[in-house]
């Protein structure tokens, strides 16, 4: 990264008290009425010479303009108008106009541009380790607007003091991060947001205090300020090959930063650095990071792009801003860790210690897509529903469980008004599950309208075979049938140890199902139940059964010589079926009854291949790493890397780059 000094700050002013005589002003209702007493400043040189210029920004001078105001204080608490520009619009020197309440104040202090709220204190202040008697508070705009070749003026802060021999002498108070954009980036741009990895405040409240050199240090205000900077495109657009320049509070950047680019229509490009800068942004400094190597997608902080304005789209949910203007970030630094029952929740992938709450409902858990969190809870998770349209996602989050009873059911969705509510939405997405056991992943008393688990690695334990207990990852109160959509997609279920018998992902014998999506799943080692199927229900209205990996080494003894099915629907209606390409590998001889690709149709070319091999080059059943043979690779779950850290294949999470 490529630091440069801003190459010419706000100009020495000139500081002349006009004749003093009494302004009338009208006071505020019920406040006493305050003298106000003439006075003009000049900014910049009398002679109009360019050596002192209001912004220079390599090379370019920016000239007063008439609008132009800035604002002073004069130790006092009355609050001031504005200082107006009298004269030399159009050049590099001007003087203003205003009026203060003692003007006889040994110090006034200035700031440019105006801002209505700023105020002076008088008070003791620590910043860094030094004390200082008095501040001022000025904000800096988390949203600025482009201006090619320059800085929004609104945004570019300076400030001045004088200590009693009539001069200001204005101080540029932030530093500024550079860029260029390429052509193939620029169309239908609608804005630029920055943030540093480790979300430093950036922008918002400072206060600002003047030290024995008469340069301005600041801090942040807690609660008040941003850690996101968004630019605004100009009213022409951006344009390629320009410089364009973002006022930000110097900071550390100590883990890199992130840039996303929102465009018309809410698609997304961004670009990642994770190498801190070789030194902190100092004050009146530039950070020049070249032509941004945009890609497209998401950033890998999903936080970075939620507070950037970005639509993320978790289980066919838009979440922004807008749609969820109250998200919580959980990160190391909170004071409350836990998951409540509603609300969007996105957690730091560090933080060893998130619980979640029970009775979920309209909850979404998320984490960075580079690592999942670890979400735990001492009982069994469970969903409410209500007359509303329910929703409970988790994406990218590794579950840990504490239940500790002899079998169970690690999540469930229950209630008294189990008869009268569905439960919309319940969605896994690249998540980690460990079932004790003898237990079942879910049981629900409503019924789930839409019911779906993708990218998902869920370990399993061997059940107790004299027991002759089940293991389902979602199944349903037989009483409920109403339609399910229900998608098991790119997931790994595996036995640890041994094997697992009397397996499903779904079972409700009296269920109507609207659709079954069963896809690029890998079993390993994980067994239906005999005379039935890993998928069971009364009627399934429409199937998609393809590219699945069965591993079953010990099919002939584990399920008694029986055959199975992936889908198993008592009414026998098979017309809505679409099934081809699933692989069934035995490791040895393929049993004479075996498992079928619907246990009550004969297997039709292709449905089905049962082969003798072992599919994979790789098998830890203890990490959950699975990697097929090239014959095989087709077969089973498709991860970009093997085993349980992979990342979703649904959308693409690419362009980390370094900036040199």
């Amino acid at each position: 990264m490529k630091y440069s000094k801003i190459t010419l700050v706000l100009a020495a002013f000139a500081a002349t008290a006009c004749a003093i005589e009494v302004l009338p002003e009208t006071p505020a209702e019920n406040q006493p009425e305050v003298q106000l007493y003439p006075m003009t400043f000049t900014a910049g040189a009398d002679d109009g010479s360019d050596s002192e210029t209001k912004v220079t920004l390599d090379g370019t001078s920016v000239l007063w303009a008439a609008d132009d105001q800035i604002k002073v204080f004069d130790g006092t608490a009355t609050p001031l108008p504005a200082f107006t520009i009298a004269n030399g619009a159009g050049k590099t020197s001007a003087t203003f106009s205003g009026s203060v309440a003692d003007p006889s104040a040994k110090t006034y202090y200035a700031l440019y541009p105006y801002q209505e709220t700023a105020t002076f204190t008088s008070g003791n202040i620590t910043i860094g380790k030094n004390p200082y008697t008095s501040y001022l508070t000025v904000d800096l705009p988390e949203e600025q607007q482009a201006v090619d070749g320059s800085v929004d003026p609104k945004a570019f802060l300076a400030l001045a003091f004088s200590d009693g021999n009539g001069d200001f002498s204005f101080k540029n108070l932030n530093s500024l991060v550079k860029f260029r954009l390429s052509e193939s980036d620029i169309t239908k741009l609608e804005s630029i947001s920055i943030s540093s990895n480790s979300l430093e405040a950036i922008a918002g409240n400072m206060k600002v205090a003047f030290n024995a050199n008469g340069v301005p240090v600041q801090t942040y205000v807690s609660g008040k300020m941003d850690s996101y900077i968004t630019l605004k495109a100009p009213t022409e657009g951006f344009k390629a090959n320009t410089d364009y320049f973002i006022a930000i509070r110097s900071i550390g950047f100590a883990s890199g930063l992130t840039i996303t680019a929102k465009y018309e229509g809410g698609t997304c490009k961004h670009a990642t650095s994770t190498k801190a800068p070789e030194k902190s942004l100092s004050r009146n400094s530039v950070l020049n990071l070249g032509t941004l190597p945009l890609v497209k997608g998401l950033p890998n902080n999903l936080y970075i792009a939620y507070l950037h304005g970005q639509d993320i789209d978790i289980a066919g949910t838009k979440v922004n801003k807008t749609t969820h203007p109250d998200a919580h970030f959980i990160t190391a630094e909170s004071e409350n860790k836990e998951i409540g029952n509603s609300g969007v929740y996105f957690i730091d992938p560090n933080v060893p210690d998130v619980t979640i709450a029970a009775g979920m409902l309209n909850t979404i858990v998320t984490s960075n897509t580079e690592a999942r969190a670890t979400v735990s809870r001492a009982g069994q998770l469970t969903v409410k529903a209500t007359e509303n349209q329910d929703y409970f996602y988790m994406y990218n989050v590794k579950y840990v469980t504490g239940m500790t009873a002899a079998s169970g059911n690690m999540l469930g969705a229950n209630g008294d008004d189990a008869k009268t509510f569905v439960f919309e939405t319940i969605s896994f997405e690249n998540c980690e599950f460990e079932l004790p056991k003898d237990y079942n992943f879910m049981y629900s008393q409503y019924n789930i309208a839409s019911f779906s688990m993708v990218d998902c690695d869920i370990k399993l334990h061997a059940n107790t075979k004299d027991k002759i207990t089940e293991t389902n990852i979602l199944s349903t109160n037989t009483n409920n049938a109403t339609a399910y959509a229900l998608t098991f997609k790119n997931n790994i279920f595996y036995c640890t140890e041994g094997d697992v018998t009397n397996f499903q992902v779904f079972k409700n014998n009296n269920a109507t199902v609207s659709s079954a999506e069963i896809t690029n799943n890998t079993f390993a080692k994980v067994y239906a139940k005999a005379t039935n199927g890993y998928f069971a229900a009364k009627h399934i209205a429409t199937a998609n059964v393809v590219s699945n990996l069965f591993y079953l080494p010990d099919y002939a003894t584990l399920v008694l010589d029986k055959y199975t099915g992936i889908l198993y629907a008592t009414d026998k209606d098979a017309a809505g079926f679409t099934i081809k390409s699933n692989l069934a590998c035995y490791d040895g001889a393929v049993p004479t009854q075996r498992l079928k690709a619907n246990y009550y149709a004969n297997d039709a070319s292709g449905e089905l291949y049962n082969k003798t091999d072992n599919p994979f080059t790789t098998a830890d059943f203890t990490n959950g790493v699975f990697t097929q043979t090239e014959t095989y690779k087709s077969y089973g779950a498709q991860r970009p890397q093997a085993g349980a850290q992979s990342l979703s294949a649904r959308q693409t999470w690419s362009g980390v780059s370094e900036w040199n």
